[in-house]
């Protein structure tokens, strides 16, 4: 992984972690965890503006960033504000 995502992001809420440092957390779970991963994506939801910069960044298109939940009927008007409930994800 380049970690462009890493570089690019203003907040400086996206981390790339070893699985190592996330087994040695104390309560942490590791959901869906392929065996042959070497690293986890981490985004601190907290801190994060869903500016989508680090989607734009990404040169593989691994990092995805949708729309959680129902579409109103009268459209999708795609508005990013901090309560419209875009989830950061991965790809593969």
């Amino acid at each position: 992984m380049c970690e462009g995502c890493v570089d690019i992001c203003p907040w400086k809420c996206i981390w790339m972690l070893s699985t190592e440092a996330v087994a040695d957390a104390v309560n942490t779970v590791e959901p869906g965890l392929d065996p042959d991963d070497k690293v986890i994506f981490v985004v601190d939801e907290d801190v994060c503006t869903r500016c989508g910069l680090c989607v734009d960044r990404c040169p593989t298109g691994v990092i995805i960033m949708g729309k959680t939940g129902v579409a109103p009927r009268d459209g999708d008007p795609h508005q990013r504000d901090m309560n419209h409930g875009y989830a950061y994800g991965m790809r593969f």
